[in-house]
This record gives C-alpha cells, structure tokens and sequence, in this order.
C-alpha cells in the first residue's frame, strides 16, 4: 500500500515539475517577446525624438547665420544611431540611485561613444552625414566636447521621455 502511494507521489512530483517546467518557460518567453517589443517601440521613439532634435538644431543653426529659410535637415543614417538611445532605458534603472549630475555625465559619455563609433564606422566607408573636422574641440572629425552639455541634458531628456 505504502509502495503504491509512493510510486503515485513520485508520477505526481514529476507531472508537476514538468507543467511548471512548462509554465515557467511559457512565462519567460512571454517576458522576452514584451521586453523585445518593448525595446523596439523604445528604439523607434528614440530615433525618431533624435530626427526632430537635429531638424530643430539644423534650424537654429541657420537662424544663426541669418538664412530666411530656417531650413533643419538629417539623414536616413541618423535615425539607427539615435534608435540606440533606447538603451538609455535599462541603463538608468542601474542608476536610478545615482544623482542627476553623475546619471547625465554617464548618458553624456555614452553617447560621446556612440557617435564616435558609429561615425568612424560611417567615415571609412565615405558615407558618414557629419564632419566636425573644422571644430576647434574635435576629435578625428566624428565628435565635438564641445558639445557635452548638449549630450548631457540629451541624456536626461531620453531618460525622461522613456520612463513615460
């Protein structure tokens, strides 16, 4: 008798390991596919936050130097480099206790990062939109420190525009 209940409390621990097996691998790809979609809405957002901040700067630029037409411009190329600040995302939840100052500092350099790869990329193969070799604070024509305020408060302005 004892035997029997024991070979039926065994079959029973294993059913149930398997469905919870299966459950929870039902529940972590349902996480990943959200995670992923998310990631890509994310992506999305950011590119096209970072086409209409380069339009608006383009524009101001030519408010400066007086050009009636206020014409901003961008490239197709801009859209995927600026897509990745979507990993602006899961980066500031590590740094969710970090001050303002050192967040923005970190999303500052990482975006210094970003466009320097990407632009070095782009520059070898001749296609790259931007050319900064004129600036006085540039670093092989792909980056300018002086514009680390700007990528500062970008920073933080993603980290606030992907958090809603």
């Amino acid at each position: 008798d004892c035997k029997i209940m024991n070979t039926y409390f065994s079959h029973f621990r294993q059913r149930y390991y398997m469905i919870n097996t299966i459950s929870a691998k039902k529940e972590l790809y349902s996480c990943i596919r959200k995670v992923r979609n998310d990631m890509r809405s994310k992506f999305i957002q950011c590119g096209m936050y970072g086409w209409c901040m380069e339009v608006l700067w383009t524009g101001l630029n030519s408010l400066i130097h007086h050009d009636p037409k206020l014409m901003g411009f961008s490239s197709l190329r801009m859209f995927p480099i600026y897509g990745m600040a979507a990993f602006i995302s899961p980066l500031s939840s590590c740094l969710k206790k970090c001050r303002t100052f050192t967040r923005g500092i970190i999303y500052m350099i990482c975006i210094f990062m970003v466009e320097y790869t990407s632009g070095t990329y782009l520059k070898k193969r001749g296609c790259c939109p931007w050319d900064y070799s004129d600036a006085p604070l540039q670093v092989n024509g792909v980056i300018r420190l002086d514009y680390a305020p700007l990528w500062f408060l970008t920073g933080l302005f993603y980290e606030k525009r992907l958090k809603q």
